[in-house]
């Protein structure tokens, strides 16, 4: 296992080119069959290049994005959590009339009022235990002012 491969590199990049040209009509187990190589070895080579390759659009580990990137997303922040509790759409949104902040653009409010903080899919807690725990804590928070 592992170790050098026995097939020179031209001939694996010549193999995957041929296995792309068949535009997903031929399964790998086909395609290496005809050439008396290991599906398996085919998928790896295939992974391999498409590693090797950096798609247009598409970043790579560890590459920082601007806040203006992220706020260009067509992006729906959901009510609760809404930095890291969000869809995006696959159609990018238009731009050109946006507000200065796009947070702030459309939609509800990320403003909530006091009332919807209690609620028991946000807190996971029913009412009345959040109140008690706000009482216990309330009394510690007021020893501690002392």
């Amino acid at each position: 296992m592992g170790g050098k491969s026995p097939y020179p590199e031209e001939f694996r990049k010549d193999v995957v080119a041929l296995c792309r040209a068949a535009g997903g009509k031929r399964t790998y187990a086909a395609v290496a069959a005809g050439l008396g190589i290991t599906a398996e070895s085919l998928r790896t080579w295939v992974r391999k290049e498409n590693e090797s390759q950096v798609q247009p659009g598409r970043r790579e580990a560890g590459v920082k994005v601007s806040d203006s990137d992220i706020d260009a997303l067509p992006m729906h922040r959901h009510r609760f959590h809404g930095d890291w509790n969000y869809t995006l759409h696959p159609q990018p949104r238009d731009t050109t009339n946006a507000a200065k902040d796009p947070r702030s653009a459309g939609g509800p409010s990320l403003q909530l009022c006091t009332g919807s903080l209690r609620n028991p899919e946000l807190t996971g807690m029913p009412e009345p235990a959040l109140d008690e725990l706000v009482d216990q804590l309330a009394q510690k928070l007021d020893k501690l002012r002392e």
